[in-house]
């Protein structure tokens, strides 16, 4: 990709691809899938060491509903505009190889920071039993030192 630029003569390369995540990846981040990302963009290069990418990063991501634990889509539209060179030391996450440029981390990270760290479905119920274990009411609660509470309120 570098070579490309080098010999372009408007150092302008047109970025439109579908991006494919892999499951492994979305797991640790707690995603369940991304649908329909599309990345399209320019990658510029502005002087001999120093390039410009300039993205729009489209997609859905499929998240797990806080109360019901149902799919819940998410739509994203993430915008990049980063101007790095060979020497970058403090991102870790531009990889120039030989001839070789790698946004996909760039692009990665950025839909990452996009997840919410929590969502709701509309009109969703929560989840009030499973298996050993069930929502208490706050009125009706009973609480495990309500004995002691009792006793503490004697003693003032």
């Amino acid at each position: 990709m570098i070579f490309d630029l080098n010999n372009l003569v408007n150092n302008k390369i047109n970025i439109e691809e579908k991006i494919e995540l892999k499951e492994e990846d979305l797991k640790k981040v707690d995603i369940l899938k991304v649908n329909d990302c599309t990345v399209k963009g320019t990658l510029r290069k502005i002087s001999e060491e120093a390039f410009e990418i300039d993205l729009n990063i489209v997609g859905t991501m499929m998240l797990e509903c806080a109360l019901s634990l149902e799919e819940v889509e998410y739509p994203f539209n993430i915008n990049i505009n980063k101007t790095f060179g060979y020497n970058e030391e403090n991102d870790e996450n531009l990889k120039i190889v030989s001839n070789t440029l790698d946004i996909f981390p760039i692009i990665w990270e950025n839909i990452v920071l996009e997840r919410p760290s929590r969502i709701v479905k509309k009109d969703s119920k929560a989840i009030t039993k499973g298996e050993g274990w069930s929502l208490v009411d706050e009125v009706n609660k009973d609480y495990p030192l309500s004995e002691m509470s009792k006793l503490l309120d004697m003693e003032e």
